[in-house]
């Protein structure tokens, strides 16, 4: 099966690029050449590193030329009710913080937090595939610190990442994403997919006095990992007990990480 991968993955072509509108922008432009090759290669790196094509439509580029993060399952009003009874999200500020939505081989997911939809996922080309590849490098270094059971907790929770275009003041509240950066929710240590904090518990009484909430280890461990396999040239979270995060005000809740552009020959 493993030799037959490669033409499976050929067979599969993965779905055409669609230019999105910016909110307030003008009409759609036709993509040019390059934009089309970048998100094409977008779409390589998805398979290469997950064994399956992007879904049709998921291949979105904006008016700036930048590529939405591509997810394998956008979850329905249904599944989206489901985990607002499964995680007690009890209160409006509680519900905008449910996932919505799954990447491929639930390497990640994604919470839109108050941010209206489709507008957080985009990132310079360059940036989607090498959160790609941090994705799934994430997955199998993770699995070996897990029993099989719990490996569900190596999912990257995605917040942030850009807006549709290098906008200033940015619409989603940042100084330096700028297409190349995204935030990460902390890892939990009980499996539930909710926001976590290093200096305080759960604010759902039944999660906290369960004793779930921060996982110290595993978080600790994503950072090593970023660092030393990706080399990672930010990397911002106020935990000092997690060697090679740098503190900075506002990230006590969340690991705010910027990708190492490539360096073309």
């Amino acid at each position: 099966m493993r030799a037959l991968l490669p033409l499976l993955l050929l067979a599969a072509a993965p779905p055409a690029p669609t230019r999105v509108r910016t909110p307030g922008g003008s009409p759609p432009a036709p993509l040019t050449t390059a934009e089309r090759a970048a998100a094409l290669e977008v779409a390589a790196n998805y398979a290469r590193l997950f064994g399956e094509a992007v879904p049709a439509g998921g291949l979105r580029v904006s008016a700036a030329g930048r590529v939405a993060l591509p997810m394998a399952e956008e979850l329905s009003p249904e599944a989206i009710a489901a985990a607002w009874a499964r995680e007690q999200l009890d209160t409006p500020t509680r519900r905008e913080k449910a996932t919505v939505a799954r990447g491929p081989q639930g390497a990640y997911t994604h919470f839109l937090g108050t941010d209206p939809p489709g507008s957080d996922l985009w990132g310079e080309p360059w940036a989607i595939i090498g959160f790609l590849e941090l994705a799934a490098g994430w997955q199998r270094h993770c699995a070996a610190l897990l029993p099989p059971a719990e490996r569900g907790r190596c999912a990257l929770q995605v917040g942030d990442f850009s807006w549709y275009e290098d906008r200033r003041p940015d619409p989603l509240g940042h100084k330096d994403h700028r297409g190349g950066c995204l935030d990460l929710r902390l890892f939990r240590t009980d499996g539930s997919e909710y926001e976590a904090w290093w200096d305080r518990p759960d604010d759902r009484p039944a999660f906290a006095a369960a004793g779930g909430g921060y996982d110290r280890a595993l978080t600790a461990a994503f950072v090593r990992y970023a660092i030393d396999a990706h080399s990672v040239p930010e990397l911002y979270f106020n935990d000092p007990q997690v060697v090679g995060a740098v503190a900075l005000p506002g990230h006590d809740d969340h690991v705010h990480i910027c990708l190492r552009r490539p360096v073309l020959p």
